[in-house]
């Protein structure tokens, strides 16, 4: 709309004459309450006003004049709606009263607007065309006919990006996605219409019709003098009209060729599945025994609405969706996650699985929301003087109902110009049909889009495609804190940069646990026998119900890389006790807090034993099978090492390894060049609890990497685990790998316990450390606190200074309780834990969101057991979902949430008797550091937060920050935590 002005001096003299027919004018209306709004120019009224971006101008007017706004656009009498209130108001009392379209000049041209469903006069030829649409072409039945048509054509999209991006792919140059998706688009629709690909290399029609109609949408975006002024129609002092009429009239040629060709040809075999045409022409009649239904020129114009429809809009609402996925990696990261699960590693996205993804309708919806395709709708007329909100609408007033502001209506949405999906996840009854007037980007009433149904499947389809078949980058030379987002007003609203993005094509979208499976195929194979004849005895029980398997690998290829994210998406489908079949290894997985407490408080013992990863055969004490060797690890642990008095008597030597992590913190900080650096938090966490732990078990500093070097072999995937048999190949040499690192680890510490032996001979000891107790037991266990302590406190830790970060007032709120109870220059110590409880509150609240092994410990069933009415055999693994568990909408109140304030005042604890909390576990194979780990990790955060603030670096934002996770021994997160601390002075 900033062309506007341009050239205004030549018209100045032809606009003066009706100055004195629009004063008269003014005065007559000046006798009625017209809606409030600004005072516009004399004869151009508000049109200098809006600027290029209209629909944000308007919006800023809101807070002003209310929810109604009154301009004059020229000798346009405009009202535009601007509340989700006035809409409905609009759309459920009104909607008679402004039934009627305003046509732009452009739009008479060829007379398209008497023939278009969207803008003919409202009456019974309109009925009448939408009754074609909506009881002939787009429904349901017809729509699921030919979605063969619109997957093949999504398929052929895939292809011309996969080859497009060979070509720039070596230069960091991304490809224009629009550009693609509005190829397919455009494609689809032919495809839909006409059976036939219009950009087929060899379809000459097909190509001129493309070029023509590319022309024709550019037309409707013009401003036109001619439309804010009627009197000078007959002039089209731009041209545009003549432009219009020469294009539309090539566009209906064309099409009415396509239409001679068909009726030629014949009727179509019965077999034959019908296209769109096929409906018209059999609406239209043949005219010889009753008059057609549509005329030849409604026919070829119809035709031509469905390509103006549907292209742009949706190729611009792709455009945007996957810009904002872009710039929100987490949310692209669920999307994946989420296609994975539903779709499967290797397959393909078909329009069945559409309902089953809630999170990428969820993108689609927020994407609406931000960015509806035609900001303002397709403008409506008054047909009559009406009474609208207590004020006065003249007959022949253009109605606008500005959707980008009705979705960013502060009273309506929580954060409203952010990006955030997931409130569709918990507002999932809303959606864009015209019920819920809070989201209505194809409008609502009677003249809402009809082609919403086809819209849904088309944009969920390509964009699910495009996330589920490439992995994106932005363009080289673009970073998601300098990319464009700026509007361009056109026939649609599409971005002013185009999307430039680089597609990388993912090969292999199985979870890690299936990679090199060719390489084992024949092991695996000799097994299938075994695994049928296993199936057929298990056949004659009513299992837990789970999804179907693959042929001897049963559910390993659908679990992800995030398994606890997957399981705990299928408890809506299966409920809260689920089965799979991981290779040949029987599991079942908890998923809810009441199907834990039915395990923990009732059948516990029945599932005490411990299910044995191949790497974790290797001096495996912590996982010892449940008897009596376990009971008295259990009571010596429980009894000795970590009792009361022992922990407390060793308070001092976790405050000194404290305190040593908090020096080499700020000597990190500081940097080479004296400028504050970032940190990696996790590594300084860690490094200072194995030193702690070195500390309370050899009093003495030990930090080596041999130890750190372990854990990661527990965290890898093993195809042994899941076929037994093959365990003596060994075949991905991981178990050789955790042989030679622990052996390393076993054979450094086994030099100290002897030293430690001898100095007991020689000198003897003032104050028993662990090794002391551990050596008058004479156990084999020494060296497992060192795995048990040092990743899960670790991992916590980063994960509760990521919250925190992310929420600058829960920090504060941290941080003054500090200085309250700590006071500005003191030190904290253990026995300030008590007073700390908001401290106490983010420790929990992190727990809940982050458990550090999400799946805890597997168990193992140690007979047959009828498990909530479930037959469970003999030796099935039990994974308890604790991941899904703190999440679960049952038991939390907006459960994706961090609130630490949901912990003031509540009794819940970690200590296994909430079963809506148990990050550590809960029954008799708990775990027994819980009094140790409940003084370590508030101890190390309180210190963190109290002695220094804490800064995002590299760009990064609270809004930005990366919140993928990463499993291994526990769940860390991806792209480590590197902040920048700066000592704190109060």
């Amino acid at each position: 709309m900033a062309d506007w002005p341009s050239n205004i001096l030549l018209w100045c003299i032809i606009l003066v004459i009706p100055v004195l027919f629009l004063l008269l004018r003014r005065r007559r209306s000046g006798s009625v309450r017209l809606p409030p709004g600004p005072p516009g120019w004399p004869v151009f009224g508000n049109m200098l006003d809006l600027g290029a971006m209209p629909h944000e101008t308007l919006a800023g007017l809101r807070h002003k004049y209310g929810d109604v706004v009154w301009l004059n656009l020229g000798a346009i009498k405009t009202t535009v709606v601007q509340s989700s209130k006035a809409a409905a108001e609009l759309f459920k009392n009104q909607d008679l009263c402004f039934s009627d379209r305003t046509i732009t000049e452009t739009m008479r041209a060829q007379g398209y607007h008497e023939s278009s469903l969207a803008l003919a006069p409202y009456g019974p030829h309109w009925r009448s065309l939408r009754r074609l649409m909506t009881m002939e072409m787009l429904v349901t039945k017809r729509i699921n006919e030919t979605a063969g048509v619109r997957r093949k054509c999504v398929d052929d999209m895939l292809s011309w990006i996969e080859e497009e991006a060979r070509g720039v792919g070596g230069e960091g140059r991304g490809i224009q996605v629009a550009h693609f998706v509005f190829l397919a688009s455009f494609n689809m629709l032919g495809n839909l219409m006409l059976s036939c690909d219009l950009l087929h290399p060899g379809s000459r029609e097909g190509a001129e019709f493309f070029e023509v109609m590319v022309r024709v949408m550019e037309w409707p975006g013009h401003p036109n003098f001619a439309d804010f002024f009627p009197w000078l129609r007959w002039m089209d002092p731009q041209g545009l009209r003549k432009k219009a009429e020469r294009d539309l009239g090539i566009a209906i040629k064309i099409a009415s060729g396509f239409v001679q060709e068909r009726i030629k040809r014949g009727p179509a075999a019965e077999d034959h599945k019908k296209d769109f045409l096929d409906v018209l022409l059999d609406f239209q009649g043949s005219g010889k025994n009753e008059p057609p239904q549509i005329s030849d020129k409604d026919l070829n114009i119809i035709i031509l609405e469905i390509f103006l429809a549907g292209s742009e809009t949706t190729s611009s609402t792709v455009e945007w969706a996957l810009t904002e996925l872009l710039r929100h990696p987490e949310c692209m990261a669920k999307v994946k996650a989420e296609l994975g699960r539903v779709v499967g590693a290797n397959g393909k996205l078909e329009e069945r699985h559409i309902d089953d993804l809630q999170y990428l309708q969820a993108v689609v919806k927020e994407t609406f929301r931000l960015h509806p395709p035609i900001p303002f709708l397709v403008p409506r007329k008054a047909v009559r003087d009406t009474n609208f909100m207590g004020y006065h609408i003249p007959k022949n007033t253009q109605l606008f109902v500005n959707v980008w502001a009705i979705g960013r209506e502060p009273e309506l949405w929580e954060e409203p110009s952010s990006f955030k999906p997931e409130r569709f996840l918990d507002l999932n009854h809303i959606d864009y049909k015209g019920q819920h007037f809070e989201l209505i980007p194809f409008g609502a009433g009677r003249r809402m889009c009809a082609g919403i149904p086809l819209a849904h499947r088309m944009v969920h389809l390509i964009l699910g495609s495009l996330v589920y078949h490439f992995d994106w980058q932005l363009d080289s030379s673009i970073t998601l804190e300098t990319m464009d987002m700026r509007e361009n007003l056109a026939m649609v609203m599409r971005k002013l940069e185009p999307l430039k993005a680089l597609p990388k094509k993912l090969h292999c979208r199985a979870m890690e646990w299936a990679s090199n499976f060719l390489l084992y195929l024949i092991v695996i194979s000799s097994s299938a026998l075994s695994f049928i004849l296993c199936r057929r005895k298990s056949g004659f029980n009513r299992l837990p119900p789970g999804p179907t398997g693959w042929p001897i690998l049963g559910n390993m290829l659908d679990l992800g890389t995030m398994p606890h994210q997957t399981l705990a998406g299928l408890r809506h489908k299966y409920g809260d006790v689920v089965w799979l079949r991981f290779g040949a290894i029987k599991t079942m997985v908890i998923l809810s807090s009441k199907a834990a407490g039915e395990l923990f408080k009732n059948h516990d013992l029945s599932f005490a034993d411990r299910s044995i990863v191949e790497t974790m055969r290797v001096h495996a004490l912590g996982l010892a099978p449940y008897g009596p060797y376990w009971r008295t690890l259990r009571r010596l642990v429980t009894t000795d090492m970590f009792a009361v008095r022992r922990i407390n008597e060793t308070a001092n030597v976790r405050r000194k390894c404290v305190d040593d992590m908090l020096l080499w913190i700020e000597k990190e900080a500081l940097g080479v060049d004296g400028e504050a650096s970032s940190v990696h938090v996790a590594e300084a966490v860690f490094l200072s609890i194995f030193n702690m732990i070195g500390n309370l078990m050899l009093s003495r500093d030990l930090l080596g990497l041999a130890i750190q070097r372990g854990f990661g072999w527990s965290g890898h995937p093993n195809l042994a685990d899941f076929f037994p048999w093959p365990g003596w190949l060994d075949l991905q040499g991981l178990r050789k790998n955790m042989e030679r690192h622990l052996g390393k680890a076993m054979e450094m510490a086994s030099r100290f316990v002897n030293e430690c032996m001898k100095k007991q001979r020689t000198e003897g000891t003032k104050r028993k450390d662990f090794l002391d107790v551990l050596l008058e037991f004479e156990g084999n266990g020494k060296y497992e606190m060192f795995f048990a302590g040092s990743e899960t406190t670790s991992s916590t830790l980063e994960w509760a200074m990521t919250e925190l970060l992310r929420r600058p007032e829960s920090m504060r709120k941290a941080q003054e309780e500090l200085d309250r109870v700590v006071g500005p220059h003191g030190k904290v110590e253990e026995s300030d834990i008590d007073q700390l409880l908001y401290l106490q509150a983010v420790v929990k609240e992190t727990l809940r969101l982050h458990p550090p092994i999400p799946l805890l410990l597997p168990r193992n069933a140690l007979q047959d057991t009828n498990f909530m009415g479930y037959f469970v055999p003999k030796n099935t693994q039990v994974f308890v979902n604790a991941w899904a568990i703190g999440r679960d909408p049952d038991a939390w109140k907006e459960p994706l949430s961090f609130k630490p304030e949901r912990f003031l005042g509540s009794n819940l604890d970690y200590k296994g008797q909430n079963f809506e909390f148990i990050p550590f576990g809960s029954g008799r194979r708990i775990c027994i550091g819980i009094s140790l780990a409940d003084k370590l990790v508030p101890l190390a955060l309180a210190s963190l937060l109290h002695c220094f603030d804490w800064e995002l670096g590299g760009g990064v934002t609270p809004e930005t920050i990366d919140m993928n996770e990463r499993v291994g021994i526990t769940v860390r997160k991806l792209i480590p935590l590197k902040p920048i601390p700066k000592r704190r002075t109060v």
